[in-house]
């Protein structure tokens, strides 16, 4: 079982999403999918459970980030990874079935390797991919436990 139920149970519709294919793109991995007799689901299955099994590596190599995110209740991976996890996705779809997508996103999906990196070294918190915190106040709110594990109010170096 995943640890991340919404990784694994991802819609085609919600990974072109996030991917921001263009029609092109998105034909490309059909036809090529159909020449390894797949279906466009399954490839993006593929490549996105590699890119879960990637990120479990990381969580499993930072034990606080990783004990973080469960006392917050968040056994999904916080939206702010999923910033982290498409240039991640492109990349296992390059490696496993050659597809080349735009030049930027050949680069960006370089650069994945680097912040996992920094993930698993624990230089990184899940809030600072995106450059600032969620907006969303339910981000905020343990949704498993009592006790807030957010205090706006008290000191960060306790």
């Amino acid at each position: 079982m995943s640890a991340f139920p919404a990784w694994s149970t991802i819609s085609t519709d919600e990974a072109d999403r996030l991917l921001g294919l263009n029609t092109a793109e998105r034909d490309a991995l059909v036809t090529s999918g159909e020449q390894r007799s797949l279906d466009y689901r399954d490839v993006m299955m593929e490549a996105v459970n590699d890119v879960c099994m990637t990120i479990r590596g990381a969580l499993a190599n930072n034990l606080a980030l990783r004990q973080s995110l469960q006392n917050s209740g968040m056994y999904d991976i916080p939206q702010s990874m999923r910033s982290l996890a498409w240039p991640l996705i492109i990349r296992q779809l390059y490696l496993r079935y050659q597809l080349n997508l735009t030049e930027t996103r050949q680069k960006a999906a370089e650069s994945a390797d680097a912040m996992l990196a920094l993930y698993a070294k624990g230089d990184m918190l899940p809030e600072s991919v995106d450059g600032s915190a969620p907006a969303d106040p339910a981000y905020m709110m343990p949704r498993y436990t009592r006790r807030p594990w957010f205090n706006p109010m008290r000191s960060t170096y306790r």
